[in-house]
């Protein structure tokens, strides 16, 4: 680093220089030299929308950018190093190219869209250009699956700011209006469910009981303001208008979206309701998801179509026969968390094949949130019935987000070629429109689309409990050889899988941070196990075996592996 002093500057060909940095060195023919530049910045003056300085996190630890430029000088090899390890662990795998580029993409939404201000407040913003916010609670419920994964403390840390502002009737604001002074007052009926969710799966993915014991009492209330916003007497949250995520497209009294939202963050609650040892507040919630269960399924489910249908005013006798791509969200997310079934399977999977055949459609002029005229989308509603598709507004049109999700739940639902083409289908929409970087729905650089983590998490079969100590490898790759990172909230690492006519083999290898379990489950064919080895660090491990008719289960005393550690187990039949 230095100062640049007045000197002398070469332009070519008349054209204006705005600045420039040269290293002078002198080469021999055919000579080599190598010149490392740094471009750092300080911006210490951010100020939020009403005005107050809030600065930035980094300005507690630099207090210029010279200094930022002396880190970054003295441990350069070492970013480097582990920079290119996770993208090389990402980019070397056997997952397709495009998928890993589709992935890697969406990661830079958290260096072009974040506040992390001088007090430690974090926020994702929704979209850029726009006027969405920071820390939306419907768009994190899909998108923060990947600051979770990646910054865990940083995504516990919104979450809980969002439910500090909890009204008194237990309702959970949307966002923060460029301020993390106060919230907007967006009225929703599906932030409750979702908050309780990611609430949930923070706790599960990461274990953290300090973070439970401080989100308990904001998901409690949550759960209840639900149970006052039943008006009909069926155990569901009900809706008039666009009161949800799709907040320009109307739904009355059960909507599809919300009632299996519902369910989910019913079950959900039930978990860690045991977890605070509240069971009667667990008993109310399982009884509470079982009649709304039975009411999902009496009034939404179309026998003769295959689909839960998009709403349905029991009241009012009126119904709309739509398809809703993204009205399993909450048997997607019941996956995620380890919850199971909600609604029967193959319900669920008769709607998904049902939404992949209709919903399908080219890309159209009118349609919103578009970036050119190519290839196909996925809208977020269709007629089967009758219209087909109405062009246009949000039911006409794509968001990457729901698509990604939705790929995402078809491949957890056994359904992988198809979740694959889902997601092929977006990454190559916005490859041909130069904007793989940078996805549209309110706004550029949308939260949303980060979901696409978890069509990872998705292919490997990847489930975490920590609680439990329970890591759990399912891989929905039929390839006998399979080789892709996995990553946790405290640690991320490279995941194995050979598979020959006699032999299964699974080697993990941790990269970075370290990762916690004393149970390894794994998805496995039926089939007569004569023996079992494990390894760690090539050293024979003493382990225990459980097999039933989808996994089976490694028990281990509890295992901490750190960078550098590998452990191998294999089955032989």
């Amino acid at each position: 680093h230095g100062r640049i002093e007045k000197g002398t500057t070469t332009k070519g060909r008349g054209r204006p220089i705005g600045g420039a940095v040269c290293v002078p060195s002198g080469l021999a023919p055919g000579g080599e030299t190598e010149a490392t530049f740094l471009w750092t910045w300080h911006f210490p003056n951010h100020y939020d929308r009403l005005g107050t300085k809030i600065g930035h996190m980094y300005c507690r630890w630099y207090k210029d950018a010279i200094e930022v430029a002396e880190y970054v000088a003295e441990r350069l090899h070492a970013l480097e190093r582990r920079t290119r390890e996770f993208r090389n662990a990402l980019y070397e795998s056997t997952l397709p190219y495009w998928l890993c580029d589709a992935i890697s993409a969406q990661m830079s939404t958290l260096t072009k869209s974040t506040w992390w201000d001088r007090a430690g407040n974090f926020g994702v913003w929704e979209g850029m250009n726009c006027c969405c916010g920071l820390s939306t609670t419907d768009v994190g419920h899909y998108g923060s699956w990947m600051v979770l994964l990646l910054f865990p403390e940083l995504e516990m840390d919104q979450l809980l700011r969002l439910g500090k502002f909890q009204a008194r009737d237990g309702w959970i604001p949307h966002l923060f209006p460029g301020t993390f002074a106060r919230i907007d007052g967006y009225w929703r009926v599906d932030m409750n469910e979702q908050w309780v969710l990611m609430a949930v799966r923070d706790y599960l993915w990461t274990g953290d009981k300090k973070f439970l014991k401080r989100a308990w009492p904001t998901l409690k209330r949550a759960i209840e303001w639900g149970f006052g916003k039943d008006e009909d007497g069926d155990g569901i949250i009900n809706i008039h208008g666009s009161a949800l995520t799709y907040d320009g497209w109307p739904h009355e009294g059960t909507s599809v979206y919300v009632a299996v939202l519902w369910l989910s963050a019913l079950k959900a609650a039930e978990r860690v309701a045991l977890e605070m040892g509240d069971e009667e507040f667990a008993s109310v919630c399982r009884e509470a998801f079982e009649k709304a269960r039975r009411a999902t399924v009496e009034e939404l489910w179309d026998p003769e179509w295959g689909y839960f249908i998009l709403w349905h005013d029991i009241r009012a006798k009126k119904r709309d026969e739509g398809l809703m791509l993204d009205g399993m969200n909450g048997q997607w997310y019941a996956h995620l968390l380890g919850l199971g079934y909600i609604l029967d399977p193959e319900k669920v999977r008769s709607h998904l094949r049902q939404a992949f055949r209709y919903n399908r459609v080219r890309v159209r002029k009118g349609m919103g949130y578009m970036v050119g005229d190519y290839g196909y989308c996925y809208v977020n509603g269709y007629w089967p019935k009758g219209p087909g598709l109405k062009v246009g507004h949000q039911w006409g049109s794509p968001w990457t987000g729901t698509e990604y999700m939705f790929a995402s739940h078809l491949i957890l639902e056994g359904m992988v070629e198809e979740g694959l083409q889902v997601a092929r289908d977006v990454y190559e929409r916005y490859k041909v429109a130069g904007m793989t970087w940078n996805h549209i729905e309110c706004g550029g650089h949308y939260y949303r689309p980060m979901v696409v983590i978890t069509v990872l998490l998705a292919l490997l079969g990847q489930r975490y409990d920590a609680p439990r100590g329970l890591l759990e490898f399912s891989p929905r790759i039929k390839d006998p050889k399979i080789r892709a990172p996995f990553i946790l909230p405290s640690g991320w690492g490279i995941f194995e899988r050979k598979v020959d006519e006699e032999r299964r083999t699974i080697r993990l290898e941790v990269r970075e941070g370290r990762v916690e379990f004393s149970r390894l489950a794994l998805g496995f064919p039926p089939r007569a196990v004569k023996q079992v080895r494990a390894f760690l660090n090539g050293k024979p491990l003493k382990t225990s075996l459980k097999v039933d008719e989808e996994k089976v289960t490694f028990s281990f005393d509890l295992l901490t592996l750190e960078r550098g550690d590998v452990l191998e187990v294999s089955l032989r039949w």
